[in-house]
């Protein structure tokens, strides 16, 4: 017999109104009994330097409880058939769950209907995405790589797509520089080169698809190659990222194999997953 076992919860009140008078509630959301002792997640040694931990564990942050007042930490109260006079004012950038050092970051987010949610993964490994089996041999990998299939993700890389005349890598600049570009067809065919003036940060690169001679390139596949140098004259390594949609995924392989832009990627070389809400 399954059985389920849940936190019995206590919420104090400072005081009640009812939803057509409007006001605000504040309160305290309590774990009723003893609470229990902090856990910690076994980190095994040959993944501590991929999900970039520090010691021999992390937290569990499944429940947390304060000893001293037992308030329940990352509690969420929904309130029932209530709606906010105006809807909430739309962020300025898209929400961000981060998966580093083997923790979410934050644990918990709310975010309103047709808000954008982006999940950020700088760890190596799956640590924090759970998945149920697709076959015997490799369950958990399997899944999540179908799972990415449809999805918009952002993934350390150079070939992307020119669609209606517009392509754009991501480049990470670590310190100003002069960098050269160079654009590549899918037969390596240079079809663009550009000399420019670069600062310090992430910006985008943005190809109209165009040729030094003004010759329109069709929609497909291209790549990006830069070479920098500092004031000094000493190289500058600048890495790329694309943004694209996960057309495919090879499960013969393992790990499993994501098709993006043209290109063959891993799982663990997925940035992030950007989605945009209908």
């Amino acid at each position: 017999m399954k059985k389920s076992i849940l936190p019995m919860l206590a919420l104090a009140l400072c005081f009640c109104v009812r939803a057509e008078d409007g006001g605000s509630l504040k309160g305290t959301v309590k774990y009723d009994g003893d609470a229990p002792e902090p856990k910690v997640k076994a980190i095994p040694d040959d993944k501590k330097a991929e999900c970039k931990c520090k010691g021999a564990g992390v937290p569990d942050e499944s429940l947390v409880v304060d000893k001293a007042t037992k308030g329940l930490k990352w509690a969420i109260i929904r309130i029932m058939d209530g709606k906010p006079a105006t809807p909430p004012p739309a962020p300025a950038k898209p929400y961000e769950i981060d998966q580093q050092g083997c923790t979410f970051t934050p644990h918990v987010v709310v975010v309103a209907p047709g808000t954008d949610l982006e999940i950020l993964n700088p760890d190596k490994i799956l640590h924090n995405i759970h998945t149920l089996p697709y076959d015997s041999e490799n369950p958990a990998q399997n899944t999540a790589a179908l799972e990415f299939v449809g999805q918009k993700v952002d993934v350390a890389g150079t070939t992307t797509a020119l669609s209606n005349g517009k392509a754009t890598w991501q480049m990470a600049v670590p310190k100003p520089a002069t960098g050269t570009i160079t654009i590549k067809s899918a037969t390596g065919q240079q079809v663009y080169t550009g000399t420019f003036s670069m600062n310090a940060g992430t910006q985008p690169f943005v190809w109209d698809g165009k040729d030094s001679s003004g010759l329109q390139w069709p929609d497909g596949n291209y790549t990006i190659s830069v070479t920098a140098q500092d004031a000094s004259g000493q190289p500058v390594a600048i890495p790329t990222e694309i943004e694209a949609v996960v057309d495919s995924a090879d499960l013969t392989q393992t790990p499993p194999v994501l098709s993006i832009a043209g290109q063959d990627y891993t799982l663990d070389k997925i940035k992030r997953v950007v989605r945009t809400a209908n």
